[in-house]
């Protein structure tokens, strides 16, 4: 069984490299493309080379098939049923290790193809290393007065021992080119502890309290609502002073009375409840990280509480693993 499952993971997980290969070979000598489509055409089922490559690959799912069909129509009592069912559940098995096998294989390729765009050489852990996923995220950075003054554009790559966070440099020439990518730090994940607590810093703490937003040096979704609510905060400030003095007014006016203020600040107040809830559902996407050694802790949001939970189980599986 180890020796099948070696040489058929070795096998496909090398196919799709064996194909180019062979597709590149037979552009450069004809004589190599006039023997495919002899031996194509002699064969009795005339498969093409791809045909023939992928034979193998099918033959797991096939023997499953067929086993299992030879159980269906095989009674219980039949002497010969405990075998197949035996032999059933170790080719299910065998398949089951082979996706793992292959899936392992794809995550270390992509691994490969997002170290390439690292402008620092990453400090080196095992050998056997592979991306289980990876995040562009926004790190939110606290002052000393405790106000969210920085948001960085950052991506976290979830290894199956290491947690990377890279600085995202969107600054390209070419649009169609992917963003370079700056190492910051990484640590092992056994190292990562997240910090779910109610006194994270969340979007709502980059309002002070006199109602003005505290500098940043990124513009985006989550700077944006937060001035949009410093400025209906602001405005529902002066039209409640201004419809504290329609009071004091001598005459009667169309345009300027009591009714009139009272409907702009009704329209302010849903217009800040509303923001207030769009405020709530960005921070319930923030992830925050503590990490041994380190006294810095780290906040990030994510694009969605999905992305959140999803990260945070996948971190958990990977240190089961």
């Amino acid at each position: 069984k180890a020796v099948v499952l070696d040489i058929y993971s070795d096998f496909i997980n090398n196919f799709s490299v064996a194909m180019d290969l062979a597709r590149t070979e037979t552009k450069k000598k004809p004589a190599l493309a006039e023997f495919f489509k002899a031996r194509q055409t002699n064969s009795h089922d005339r498969l093409s080379f791809f045909g023939l490559m992928v034979k193998p690959v099918q033959r797991f799912p096939q023997f499953i098939l067929f086993l299992q069909d030879l159980l269906h129509n095989i009674g219980h009592g039949h002497p010969e049923r405990m075998a197949l069912q035996l032999a059933l559940t170790q080719l299910e098995s065998l398949a089951e290790l082979l996706n793992e096998r292959k899936r392992e294989a794809e995550q270390a390729q992509a691994l490969k193809q997002i170290m390439r765009l690292v402008s620092a050489k990453m400090p080196a852990s095992s050998q056997h290393k592979y991306l289980i996923r990876h995040d562009d995220v926004t790190q939110l950075e606290v002052n000393s007065c405790g106000m969210i003054s920085k948001l960085k554009n950052r991506r976290l790559l979830l290894l199956n021992d290491q947690l990377v966070c890279v600085a995202v440099n969107s600054k390209e020439e070419n649009v169609n080119s992917q963003p370079r990518l700056t190492y910051k730090w990484s640590c092992n994940i056994n190292d990562v502890q997240v910090i779910e607590s109610s006194g994270s810093p969340t979007l709502s703490r980059l309002l002070t309290p006199n109602g003005s937003l505290a500098s940043t040096n990124s513009s985006g979704t989550s700077d944006s609502l937060c001035m949009e609510m410093s400025q209906l905060m602001h405005d529902y400030q002066v039209i409640s002073r201004i419809h504290d003095l329609t009071h004091t007014l001598k005459g009667q006016y169309a345009d300027v009375n009591a009714d009139v203020t009272r409907n702009l600040l009704d329209n302010i107040q849903r217009e800040i409840q509303r923001k207030d809830e769009q405020m709530a559902w960005l921070d319930s996407c923030c992830l925050q990280l503590a990490v041994r050694g380190k006294e810095e802790t780290y906040t990030f949001q994510m694009c969605s509480q999905e992305a959140r939970k999803e990260w945070i189980t996948e971190l958990r599986l990977a240190r089961l693993a």
